[in-house]
């Protein structure tokens, strides 16, 4: 009795797999999931992320100065900052393509 529920589901999925493929294999061009998260990228990555990457930057050095915050964490925060404005070119050298996100609009 088990093995023709196995079945039922397997030519279940086959059969939504053959009317549906687009949504299997991610090829959704009009994907708003992945456009929001370009958007976020953009952020980060634009005037807004370099100002508040500056802002902590100073504040650290200055915290670290004083004697307030440890290099280590200040280290850390840099290393964090660097991490984020080089995703982007990091991305890029692991898939072997741009990223662009204008490509999805």
């Amino acid at each position: 009795m088990e093995h023709k529920n196995y079945l039922f589901f397997f030519i279940l999925i086959a059969a939504f797999s053959l009317l549906y493929p687009d949504l299997l294999l991610a090829q959704n061009l009009n994907d708003s999931v992945g456009q929001r998260l370009c958007n976020i990228v953009s952020v980060l990555v634009g005037p807004a992320g370099q100002a508040i990457a500056t802002a902590a930057v100073c504040f650290l050095g200055i915290g670290a100065f004083f004697g307030k915050v440890n290099w280590g964490l200040a280290l850390t925060v840099a290393t964090g900052i660097i991490a984020i404005f080089a995703a982007v070119r990091i991305v890029d050298g692991i898939r072997g393509a741009g990223t662009d996100c204008n490509a999805w609009m």
